[in-house]
C-alpha cells in the first residue's frame, strides 16, 4: 500500500506529473495541491495487477478522523487519472480532468459519497459515481465521456442550489 500521510504541494515551475503506483491500495490522507501549473496525478493501484478480476487495490480519499480534515485534490488544471476503482468518501476534487481507467476489476466505479466535486472535467468512457454527494461550479463531460449515476447530486453555487435524483 502507499499512504499519503503529509500533504503535497507544487508551488513552483510548469506542468508536472506524479505517479504513486502500489502492489495494493493507494490511499490518500492529506491533500494534493498545485499553485504554479497543472500537476498531473496517477494513482495506480494493483500495479503489478496481481489481484485478479475481483480484488487487488483501489484508491481511497478518507482522513483519520470522522470530523475531518477531508483531503483536497486541486490540480490547478492538471490531469487526476485513476485505475480501477476509487473512494472519494468525503474528500474535495477541484480544478482538474477526471480520468478512470479500468484496472484488473474492469471497468471502474467511483464511490462519492459525501465528496464535492468543483469545476471538474470527466474525461472517461465509461464511469459510474455512487453515493450522495456534491457539484460546486459545474461537472463538465466531454465527448466520448458516459457517466452512470446512482444517488443524489447536490448543487451548490453562488447563483443556483439545486438536487438532482439519478
Amino acid at each position: 500500500n502507499i499512504v499519503l500521510a503529509a500533504p503535497i504541494l507544487k508551488s513552483d515551475g510548469g506542468e508536472a506529473t506524479l505517479t504513486l503506483n502500489a502492489h495494493n491500495d493507494v490511499v490518500i490522507r492529506e491533500s494534493v495541491l498545485s499553485s504554479a501549473g497543472p500537476l498531473n496525478l496517477v494513482l495506480n493501484p494493483d500495479s503489478d495487477r496481481s489481484g485478479g478480476t475481483t480484488s487487488g487495490g483501489s484508491v481511497v480519499l478518507s482522513t483519520l478522523s470522522p470530523s475531518g480534515p477531508f483531503p483536497t485534490i486541486d490540480l490547478n488544471g492538471g490531469r487526476l487519472t485513476t485505475y480501477g476503482n476509487a473512494d472519494l468518501a468525503a474528500g474535495r476534487v477541484r480544478n482538474s480532468t477526471m480520468t478512470a481507467l479500468s484496472g484488473a476489476a474492469g471497468s471502474p466505479t467511483i464511490n462519492a459519497t459525501g465528496a464535492t466535486l468543483e469545476g471538474v472535467t470527466i474525461d472517461s468512457a465509461a464511469l459510474r459515481f455512487t453515493g450522495d454527494f456534491y457539484v460546486e461550479k459545474g461537472v463538465n463531460l466531454l465527448p466520448g465521456s458516459s457517466v452512470t449515476l446512482a444517488g443524489t447530486w447536490t448543487l451548490r453555487g453562488a447563483d443556483q442550489i439545486g438536487r438532482a435524483h439519478v
